[in-house]
Order: structure tokens, then sequence, then C-alpha cells
């Protein structure tokens, strides 16, 4: 009785664990693909995120062996450099919604997936989708098309990877050692002169902004410490007539004295991950204007407008007296509130200028303590005038 008892549990535990992998017969993917792509937006919603971590788990599975005859037909199955790297994408149709493109990259000798996805438009529902893959040195990049046009467009894999490992290091002191790995990776990406107008937008996880008169391109991220403390990283590349020059900025926001009235350059760097750049020209100067986010802690957040401009040779010089504070002339601007609050800091196209949110203290015995700063519904901006932004306050924003 007892040996039937075992048998019987034995059985149940190898059915079970079997339909978690991929497998010869693949009845666990088929299922859930089907369950996914034949379900309404909302649902197909509901579904999504969980379809992902099944397949992120079955790509990882000893018997899964990783071709189209494991994939149903309407993925596209690809191997990447000699075998030791593979992908997989597949399209997922919405009705009133983004279409999403999942794909998938499985380094086959570490044994670590990445999967993930991006909402792209497209034109119709039957679409097959093509995988290619390029090098170039130690860049390896992959690209993928439908029938119209381009969906993806990774330059290097290896960021890929290492950007899924900041993401699971959080609070762990390896992410310092993930977050340098990446800076070596975008320092390879920057020195390439024919990505330097590639926008590196779906490396996920780092931010990219070229300048409309295309001389000057950063990339810049952040690590979060358990503990709520932000690390930032960043390079900044210059064209300098037929060659591209590539800095590495070194955050020291922690040691630098007075940052808004400072003078500071790519060794000694006030911190922010730049989500706007705006070119402006003065009397045959050009200020390139950076709107940056800094996490700061676990008690504030920081917004930065901060500048560049750039010496004879192309190095960048960070911070310029062309911030007027009502008669005070600042090289940045660095407004720090609540981390359980949001500030608004944008460029308006429409009028030309950097309108953000006032802050204030949410009581008054709180002044001078910007851990309790936050919006208080009034707005400022900044106008550009003669070489300078003119910091202008309570302005009545129309269609913010």
């Amino acid at each position: 009785m007892k040996w039937r008892l075992f048998f019987g549990i034995s059985v149940l535990l190898f059915l079970l664990f079997s339909s978690f992998g991929f497998g010869q017969t693949n009845h666990a993917l088929d299922d859930n693909w089907e369950a996914l792509i034949k379900a309404d937006d909302n649902e197909k919603d509901y579904r999504f995120g969980s379809f992902l971590n099944f397949l992120e788990q079955g790509l990882l599975q000893e018997d899964n062996t990783f071709g189209e005859g494991n994939f149903p037909e309407d993925w596209a199955v690809v191997d990447l450099l000699s075998g030791s790297l593979s992908a997989c994408a597949a399209l997922v149709d919405f009705e009133m919604r983004p279409d999403r493109l999942i794909y998938c990259f499985v380094d086959n000798e570490k044994k670590v997936a990445v999967v993930n996805y991006k909402e792209v438009e497209s034109e119709t529902e039957e679409i097959d989708l093509i995988i290619e893959s390029e090098s170039f040195g130690d860049l390896n990049s992959v690209k993928i098309f439908d029938d119209k046009r381009k969906l993806l467009d990774i330059p290097d894999l290896k960021s890929v990877f290492i950007l899924k490992r900041i993401r699971e290091s959080r609070g762990v002191n390896t992410v310092f050692n993930q977050a340098d790995s990446l800076r070596i990776r975008m320092d390879l990406l920057m020195k390439n002169p024919e990505l330097f107008n590639h926008d590196f937008l779906d490396l996920q996880g780092v931010s990219t902004l070229i300048s409309s008169d295309e001389q000057l391109k950063l990339v810049t991220w952040n690590v979060e410490e358990l503990n709520g403390d932000h690390h930032l990283y960043g390079l900044v590349a210059v064209r300098v007539e037929d060659r591209i020059r590539v800095f590495n900025l070194q955050d020291k926001s922690d040691e630098i004295a007075s940052p808004e009235y400072a003078g500071l350059s790519p060794e000694k760097w006030f911190g922010a991950v730049y989500y706007k750049v705006i070119t402006e020209k003065y009397r045959g100067d050009t200020f390139y204007t950076l709107l940056g986010y800094n996490g700061n802690d676990a008690f504030s957040r920081l917004r930065v407008v901060d500048v560049i401009t750039l010496g004879s040779s192309g190095r960048p010089r960070f911070g310029a007296l062309i911030f007027d504070d009502h008669g005070r002339t600042k090289r940045r601007l660095i407004y720090e509130y609540s981390n359980k609050a949001n500030m608004m800091l944008r460029f308006d196209d429409r009028s030309e200028r950097i309108v953000m949110d006032h802050l204030a203290p949410m009581e008054p015995m709180y002044e001078g303590d910007y851990s309790y700063y936050g919006p208080d519904f009034s707005y400022d901006v900044l106008n550009w005038e003669k070489g300078k932004w003119v910091l202008e306050k309570n302005v009545e924003l129309r269609n913010r």
C-alpha cells in the first residue's frame, strides 16, 4: 500500500514539474500562448505578466531545446553567436491598445534568460517576424523586423544581460560591479562613430539623449541601494571634427559645496539621469541645457537643471552663469522635495520655455527641511532671454 502511494505521488510530481518546461511536446507553452492571444484586451493585460514569468522559467529548463519545434508556429526563433546565445520573439495583438512585442534572449552557457516586451504599432494581425544579428568587434547587435519596419534595435546584447543583473541586484554590493561593467559596454558603444546617432531606446534602464545639432550625446543611469540611496553613472560623447571623444562621468554630488554655483567637470559631476537636452545658441556660444532627475535617498528627491558647454577640444564643462534666479546668477538649479511627492519639470515645445511646479513646505514649521517640500499648485517658468534662463514665478499655465 505504501509503495503504491509513493508511486502515485511520484507520477503526480513528475507530471506537475514537467508541465513547467517546454520539453519536446511543449503543451504548456502552447496552452498558455493560446490562452493569451485569444483573450480580450483586459484579460490579455491581466495574463501578460504571468506569461512572461512562465516563459522565462521555461527557457531555463534543463530539458528545453531552444528551437522552432518547441515554440508555436507564430514565434520567430534563432541561434546567435554560433549557438551560445538564442533569441525568440512574438507579437501579441491588441484591439484598442498598442500591440506588444515579446522578445527573449538566452545565454545557453550561463543559463540566463532575459524576457521583455515593447509596445509597438502594427497594421496587420498576421506578421512574420525576422530576427537579425550583426557583430562588429566586441559588440553584437540584434534587430527584429516585421513585414514593413524595424520593431526592435538592440546595439549590444551583453548590455541587456548586465541591465538585467542590475535590476536583480538592488540592495546587494555586487550592483556596483554590474554598473561598472555597464559603463565599459557603454564606452564601447559611445566610441563607435556609426552608433553616434543611435538612440539606444531599446536598452531599457539607461537614458540616452542626442542634441539637436548632433554634436553631443549623453547616456545616464542610476543604481539604487536597499536603503534608498541612489548612485548615478553616465558618459558624454562629443563629435570633434571627424572623431568621437568620450568622457566618463564621476558622480561627486555628495562632495560639492554650494552645487548651484560650482563649475564642474566629467571628473566632478553633480549626478542626474537626464531626460531632456535643449540646444540654445547666443553670440556664437552653444549651451546644452539638461533636465534631470536624481532619486537621492529615502527621504528626498532632486530635479536638476544643468548646462554643458564645450571647450575647443570638445571637453565638456558642467555649469555656466546663465541661470537668473531673481538677481542671483547661478550655474545650475537644484530642486529638492519629499520622496513622497513628485515635481513636474519639463520643456514646453510650444512656448519654448522650461516649466515646473513651484515647491513649498507642507507646513510652515518645515521651512528649510526639503524632505517635507512638495508642489503647492503654482508654477514657475524659465524663459530664454539674451543668453540666460530667467526664472519667473507664479505663472499661470494653460493646458499644461
